[in-house]
């Protein structure tokens, strides 16, 4: 059976979001990626994740260095500039949807927004997190996506 889990995305987004995403999109291309990186730490990382695991921001935050920069900006792009909600009422599988509380770009109004167009799927959010769940909380996910592709797998 064909499924789907959607992990801290984005649909349904207001003039204002689109106004915030097309801004840090002009800030890395002005200021660069490495520049702008540390805005991203507080964006995708709890606080008390970032103090006691510097050893795992920093493999990120290489990660991202490592990308060519034209490539990370057209990613980038796509993720600010696509819009899901005209069809999402025709996606027909099953959906888990799951972002984080405190996620600020792939907030949980616009996954409640993603659960009520979909016609088939389950709307998780999980307390006090942010925008990288799988780096600071797979073991958080991990039951819920378990759960659900079992589900949808075994009948």
């Amino acid at each position: 059976t064909l499924s789907v889990s959607l992990l801290s995305t984005a649909a349904g987004r207001s003039p204002e979001d689109r106004a915030k995403l097309k801004a840090v999109g002009d800030a890395m291309e002005q200021n660069g990626v490495v520049e702008t990186l540390e805005t991203f730490v507080e964006r995708w990382f709890t606080d008390a994740f970032v103090e006691n695991h510097p050893d795992l921001i920093k493999a990120r935050l290489q990660q991202v260095k490592e990308t060519p920069v034209d490539v990370f900006l057209s990613v980038f792009w796509i993720y600010a500039t696509t819009e899901m909600a005209p069809w999402l009422h025709d996606v027909g599988c099953p959906c888990l949807v799951l972002t984080g509380e405190l996620d600020g770009g792939c907030n949980p109004r616009l996954n409640k927004f993603i659960d009520s167009e979909l016609p088939d799927s389950r709307l998780v959010i999980l307390e006090g997190l942010k925008h990288s769940l799988m780096i600071e909380a797979s073991d958080r996910i991990l039951p819920h996506l378990r759960e659900f592709l079992l589900e949808q797998h075994t009948g």
